[in-house]
């Protein structure tokens, strides 16, 4: 025998018999206490969604930034006199790459956002390199090492922080379906 009845969350048919809807979990026979916990913990669940959303699209911005960053102080050395092709051709594939990984955010926000922290690491242990080398030489003060590390702390803090956000995400959407919508 069919119901025409429906969960007062998600919408989707229940029987007259059920005690939890099978779609959303919402408690059909349980008490207003219970039926207004679920609902604020469903209302917090889709908060932490727009929440880890808004951190991708950060993320995006992050990475998007960090390409462009790559190749335009490379090109302004360069037209300047003070730059090389070479290395305006590096900036502008390590720029690639970021800039590519940031506009794949909402396709795979993972995997950009793991692109951009590994792409982080390698030139980071590039210009760890050149840098250190420059200051051994007598090249560079101590405060350039002391800035360059904050920098790339903060890069990497700030990507850390938006790939435990979109994990996060992507954890809550498989437990609860029935708030891909939102």
């Amino acid at each position: 025998m069919e119901s025409n009845s429906q969960c007062k969350n998600c919408k989707n048919p229940i029987e007259e018999t059920d005690h939890i809807c099978s779609n959303c979990k919402y408690p059909l026979k349980g008490t207003e206490k219970e039926k207004s916990i679920f609902i604020g913990q469903q209302i917090l669940k889709k908060d932490t969604i727009k929440t880890a959303k808004n951190y991708r699209n950060f993320s995006k911005l992050i990475l998007i930034g960090l390409g462009v960053f790559m190749i335009m102080p490379e090109l302004i050395k360069l037209l300047n006199g003070a730059g090389s092709v070479v290395e305006l051709i590096i900036g502008i594939l390590i720029g690639a790459i970021f800039i590519i990984a940031g506009f794949l955010t909402s396709q795979y926000p993972v995997g950009s956002v793991v692109t951009g922290i590994i792409t982080i690491f390698i030139t980071d242990i590039i210009l760890a390199y050149v840098i250190f080398n420059s200051f051994y030489s007598g090249q560079s003060d101590p405060m350039d090492i002391i800035e360059w590390f904050v920098k790339e702390a903060f890069k990497i803090g700030l990507l850390a922080y938006a790939l435990y956000k979109t994990v996060e995400e992507k954890k809550i959407k498989a437990e609860h379906s029935n708030l891909n919508m939102c």
